[in-house]
């Protein structure tokens, strides 16, 4: 909600100033940065839903599955040794 008081403020602010006695073409180009400045602000609260997201899943654990490792069977000794490899054309 911090975030969004400097958001809610700048249309105000823009009403207020272009009450001061400005002309069209300030008031135009006020409005206009105003437009810029909300448009930067939705993204810079976007990447900071990103980063608090990312950052929630680095601290909160990952969501790719454990290893299971599988024990050897008992008839197999070698079972995961290396072996020779064995050519298969001959």
């Amino acid at each position: 909600m911090k975030r969004l008081a400097p958001v809610l403020l700048l249309p105000l602010l823009a009403v207020a100033l272009a009450g001061c006695g400005s002309d069209r073409r300030q008031e135009a180009e006020l409005m206009r940065r105003v437009a810029q400045a909300e448009e930067a602000a939705a993204k810079a609260e976007a990447a900071a839903a990103r980063a608090e997201d990312a950052a929630r899943l680095a601290t909160g654990g990952s969501t790719v599955p454990e290893t299971v490792y599988e024990e050897a069977p008992e008839s197999e000794e070698s079972y995961g040794e290396a072996t020779d490899p064995v050519p298969l054309d001959g």
